[in-house]
């Protein structure tokens, strides 16, 4: 007796990929409708109170002059107060529209025009800070800064405008109805 092969017969391991596909697609999909993306995308950082609540020492509840959540009013009014305003074009092949076209910063002296020639947004706003840094050295009140913007002046100009104000110095901005109403 001989063992001999037979050269038709060789073994092989055969994988079945159709039902292995149906399986990877399975599970992308089950991963796909369980996967909840996170909320930091549209946060915004804000600073809260750090002063502990006070208790009070009799039960009697004090009435309340304003609504809960709505801040309180500067001690002195704001003595700056910045006026932005918005590009008005609405020529389809540029992206213009909204952005800031003009920065002005108003004192009791007068009203001051930050430009320089051939200025984009951002250099705008870097001139904004400095003057902000210059003219708050001479304030009475250096925490408040009024904002008057245009209602066409998108919303990402309102925060850089009000970002400026921050790194100048500012911490509470007050916000007036736009000057084109």
């Amino acid at each position: 007796m001989g063992l001999h092969r037979s050269k038709g017969h060789d073994s092989k391991v055969v994988i079945p990929i159709p039902p292995m596909l149906d399986m990877t697609f399975q599970l992308l999909l089950f991963a796909m409708l369980w996967f909840r993306p996170s909320s930091l995308e549209g946060q915004m950082d804000l600073a809260l109170p750090t002063d502990k609540p006070v208790l009070s020492q009799s039960n009697e509840s004090a009435p309340l002059d304003k609504d809960i959540g709505e801040p309180d009013e500067p001690k002195e009014p704001p003595e700056v107060t910045i006026l932005v305003k918005a590009n008005q074009n609405d020529d389809p092949g540029t992206n213009t529209f909204g952005q800031i076209s003009e920065i002005s910063v108003q004192l009791k002296e007068g009203t001051t025009q930050i430009q320089e020639e051939g200025a984009n947004v951002d250099r705008l706003l870097v001139l904004l800070q400095e003057h902000l840094k210059k003219v708050r050295e001479t304030l009475v009140n250096k925490d408040d800064v009024m904002m008057k913007a245009e209602r066409r002046l998108r919303w990402q100009y309102v925060v850089k405008v009000r970002d400026a104000c921050q790194k100048a110095g500012f911490t509470n901005a007050h916000f007036s109805p736009p000057p084109d109403l």
